[in-house]
């Protein structure tokens, strides 16, 4: 019993520092994460973001949006041929 209670613990420790737990519904972020995939949204403080890293905002309408990070202030982006073009570099 003392060990059922201690992984009891354990995973809500575990899932409360977690915001949510979604699943992904659109293709936008193919091939990393498929339609229909469940993620695990950890909360963060850190707002510092670099290129590549995947981001979560509350649409308000009742699901969360993911969105991969392309550019940074400063960056100049631009699509060409269906190519992201971010300071000049494809």
């Amino acid at each position: 019993m003392k060990y059922f209670t201690f992984i009891l613990i354990l995973l809500f420790i575990t899932f409360s520092s977690c915001k949510n737990v979604g699943i992904q519904e659109s293709y936008g972020m193919l091939p990393n994460i498929n339609s229909g995939d469940k993620v695990i949204i950890e909360k963060t403080a850190d707002n510092t973001y670099d290129y590549g890293d995947i981001v979560v905002l509350d649409t308000g309408r009742g699901f969360l949006a993911l969105f991969r990070v392309v550019g940074l202030p400063g960056d100049s982006i631009a699509m060409e041929d269906y190519m992201c073009i971010i300071n000049g570099k494809k």
